[in-house]
């Protein structure tokens, strides 16, 4: 056991030479930080309306003239499709709503 002990510590002590420096601490404003969540979760609910879309249409052919699968297929793509125009609606807005009143470019 005191070996397992050596052994570790011998092999954790290297990982102090690893250290870095501190990286600079930025400030970081309220407006910074929403376009940058904005700018993670955009691509990321495109991405996921996409694979519904395309799990959705793999369901409704694998369905094989099933009525059950065929409308909860259906029903999936309906909804995939909706959440994918809601989020680019979102962004258009948005955009709208911020160059109107700030002038300025948004996210």
């Amino acid at each position: 056991m005191k070996r397992l002990i050596f052994v570790t510590e011998l092999l954790l002590l290297n990982l102090l030479v690893f250290a870095q420096e501190a990286p600079e601490v930025r400030d970081i404003s309220i407006e910074g930080l929403i376009g940058a969540v904005a700018k993670i979760l955009y691509p990321a609910g495109i991405f996921i309306g996409v694979a519904m879309v395309v799990k959705s249409g793999y369901d409704f052919m694998v369905s094989q003239g099933s009525p059950n699968s065929t409308k909860a297929a259906s029903e999936n793509l309906t909804s995939a499709l909706l959440g994918l125009l809601f989020i680019l609606l979102s962004v258009v807005i948005l955009r709208v709503i911020i160059n109107s009143l700030f002038g300025g470019v948004g996210f």
